[in-house]
């Protein structure tokens, strides 16, 4: 989600309508890769990008048993 104190520039998504890339207040997010789970298309890789900060993260599993 967008944080909610400004609109994000840019945002894509995919074909079933999920987030690719968004760039909000300077920040470039990424979604590289998606992990199935549950019924769910949740994030496995993310990139972010903010001036000389870079972050990438990479997730291997999703527990949604705490949910």
């Amino acid at each position: 989600l967008a944080a909610p104190d400004s609109e994000p520039s840019s945002v894509i998504r995919d074909d079933a309508g999920l987030l690719k890339d968004m760039q909000q207040s300077g920040w470039r997010i990424s979604v590289l890769k998606r992990l199935h789970v549950d019924g769910f298309d949740l994030p496995a890789k993310l990139y972010f990008h903010y001036q000389d900060l870079k972050v990438r993260i990479a997730i291997s599993a999703w527990s949604l048993n705490a949910l």
